[in-house]
């Protein structure tokens, strides 16, 4: 088992590797690539490697650290199935073996990042050591969380039951799953239509970058990969913070403020302008706490108000936790000086998910209330 865990992960992540160095060796073959060398397109396909993973990189003052959330699932799914053939060939006896072998599974690949991160940095072009290790130690345990969940779930050969929360818990679990779901769907749905009402001026900016039909693939695989990030820029719109796309700039429903942006198509579906019917977004989140509410009123009995209350506005505090976090992951630079600060505000996500959402969640108890509260004056 531990050899087989072992091979699983620095298979894994060799395999990442290759792909992303053959990929850079084609754009380097097949562009114009003048002075440059092959060392370069190496170091390129290595920081690919590691950006694939979410990790920044710096090319001298620059910064490139928004990361690529939609293609972490291309590691994800890499590790977390080598480690899933591994685990299913012999049975797994308790959560302590669990543990030691999930462990295995993730220190050959951080270390092969490890040294992928000290072979290709030099001082015109390197990687932040200890924010790239984060980065593909987060990815690495989620493949590996995934590969446990799944060899749980489906091969009888795993003695390890998974864990079931209690029922109070499956609840407010539940409620702050709502909340997201709708959200993000609703986040999404902005996104899609913003991008298809746009498609002229995207197709003007494509064209003026005259990147031929492999730089039009890495434009489309970076749109995939920051896809998260512009749904959570989205969220935040309509919760009324708002997103930056640069230093001392502001994205929100109450007004529009940024400048010059990088040249890529996916910023001319940024809305220019405010107020209006922008305005009525803000009801989406309001909705989200409301549905939520509804969700949980219906598991409990007639004589639960408080506790309905409680379970709610503890849903929609799960809500906002996760939104803080997943601002945060959504945050970055693509470059220097005035695009070295990209994304929402985690904070602001949070309080805004508190008020907003917090509202809705409690429309339906606070009406349940003053129902109850005129039923027993009109009785006395």
């Amino acid at each position: 088992m531990v050899k087989a865990t072992l091979v699983a992960s620095l298979g894994a992540a060799v395999f990442a590797y290759a792909v992303c160095i053959l990929v850079a060796l084609a754009v380097w073959a097949f562009a114009a690539h003048g002075d440059s060398r092959v060392d370069d397109a190496l170091r390129a396909g290595s920081f690919a490697f590691l950006a694939l993973h979410g990790s920044p990189f710096e090319i001298g003052d620059a910064r490139f650290s928004l990361p690529l959330l939609g293609l972490t699932l291309i590691p994800i799914v890499l590790l977390s199935r080598a480690l899933g053939r591994a685990w299913r060939r012999k049975p797994i006896a308790g959560r302590v073996e669990m543990l030691t072998v999930a462990s295995l599974g993730v220190a050959p690949y951080l270390l092969f990042a490890l040294g992928v991160s000290l072979f290709w940095s030099s001082s015109d072009a390197g990687v932040p050591l200890i924010s790239s290790l984060a980065w593909v130690l987060l990815i690495a345990c989620a493949a590996a969380g995934v590969a446990w969940w799944q060899v749980v779930r489906t091969s009888p050969l795993a003695n390890v039951p998974a864990p079931q929360p209690a029922l109070g818990t499956r609840r407010v679990l539940a409620g702050a799953m709502i909340v997201l779901l709708i959200m993000f769907s609703f986040a999404l749905l902005i996104v899609f239509v913003s991008l298809l009402a746009n498609l002229s001026p995207m197709g003007e900016v494509l064209t003026s970058l005259d990147s031929g039909v492999l730089g039009v693939l890495l434009l489309l695989a970076l749109g995939f990969g920051w896809l998260p990030a512009m749904v959570t820029w989205a969220v935040a719109y309509m919760l009324g913070p708002g997103f930056a796309l640069g230093q001392e700039t502001a994205v929100t429903p109450f007004g529009v403020s940024f400048g010059e942006l990088p040249s890529l198509p996916w910023f001319a579906a940024v809305p220019t302008s405010s107020g209006g019917w922008y305005l009525i977004l803000l009801v989406i989140p309001i909705l989200a706490g409301l549905s939520a509410s509804a969700v949980l009123r219906g598991s409990l009995n007639r004589s639960g108000l408080s506790k309905w209350w409680r379970e709610s506005l503890t849903s929609v505090l799960i809500a906002a936790i996760a939104l803080w976090a997943i601002g945060w992951l959504t945050r970055g630079s693509l470059g220097a000086g005035r695009l070295s600060e990209f994304g929402a505000q985690p904070m602001s996500l949070f309080l805004a998910c508190c008020l907003l959402v917090g509202a809705g969640a409690s429309c339906l108890p606070l009406f349940e209330w003053l129902k109850n509260r005129w039923h027993s004056r009109v009785r006395t």
